[in-house]
């Protein structure tokens, strides 16, 4: 299929986009073109520039909001490959941000399982590589992450979320980490209590900036009309050993 579209705004400022799309049962391809006016705004996230943001103001309301989409041009092509219970997909995009003239190339490799495996329902692994200036390599990232389910007679839920990146700036290197795992137990059909633990390290190799962030709650969605969701976190800081920033998050949705 052949789609396109374009988006013309009141200062001036006007998006292209034409996207063509064919596959199969086991197989789709993409092949999309964009581009962006350099004064282009819009709030929604989205885009096909990976990482590569900037600082975008609303000067009618002195909003300010980051965006990748103004003065961004390229391609993107993307293939999947489905199998009995994976999948496997890449993207390729490539693109010039006009705002400061640079060069940009980013890739995506993903690798999807619905495991027949007992208690792993779940797993993803995915690689990102990009390079925001290409002509002088001086902000590249690479990224690995892996996800899991596991799931127990769909009572108690375990899910986990390990993110490692290499991220270079100019002449500098860092290594953030990540690892979220969340709980879930399913009292009944409308009730369930969740619990949440996520640890933080802006630099694997600059020790002192680490975080555990904790939180427990408790929700009650009825799937017709009523949804109520309640959660209290707190996270404690390595470097100071103290817990702060107390939170607690309460949710309710009613439908008359």
């Amino acid at each position: 299929s052949l789609s396109t579209e374009s988006s013309f705004q009141v200062n001036g400022a006007a998006a292209h986009l034409l996207q063509y799309e064919f596959g199969s049962k086991t197989q789709s391809q993409s092949y999309t073109l964009f581009s962006y006016g350099t004064n282009y705004q819009n709030l929604e996230s989205g885009g096909y520039a990976y990482s590569d943001y900037d600082d975008a103001t609303l000067d009618e309301v002195g909003l300010v909001y980051r965006e990748k989409r103004a003065g961004r041009r390229g391609v993107a092509i993307e293939q999947t490959f489905h199998f009995t219970t994976e999948k496997l997909s890449g993207q390729l995009v490539r693109w010039e941000n006009r705002l400061d003239d640079r060069q940009c190339v980013a890739g995506r490799l993903t690798f999807e399982q619905s495991c027949r495996i007992p208690l792993l329902s779940r797993l993803r692994v995915q690689a990102i590589y990009q390079n925001l200036d290409i002509e002088h390599g001086t902000d590249t990232r690479k990224l690995i992450t892996v996800t899991t389910k596991l799931m127990t007679s769909g009572v108690f839920i375990y899910e986990n979320h390990h993110k490692i990146e290499q991220r270079v700036l100019e002449s500098s290197k860092k290594y953030p980490f990540r690892s979220r795992h969340d709980f879930t137990w399913k009292i009944t059909d409308d009730l369930e209590t969740i619990a949440m633990i996520n640890y933080y390290d802006s630099d694997l190799n600059s020790p002192g900036d680490n975080q555990l962030t904790f939180a427990v709650g408790q929700e009650i969605d009825t799937g017709r009309d009523f949804r109520f969701a309640g959660r209290l976190q707190t996270r404690y800081k390595f470097p100071t050993q103290k817990l702060d920033n107390w939170e607690l998050r309460i949710n309710l949705e009613v439908i008359l």
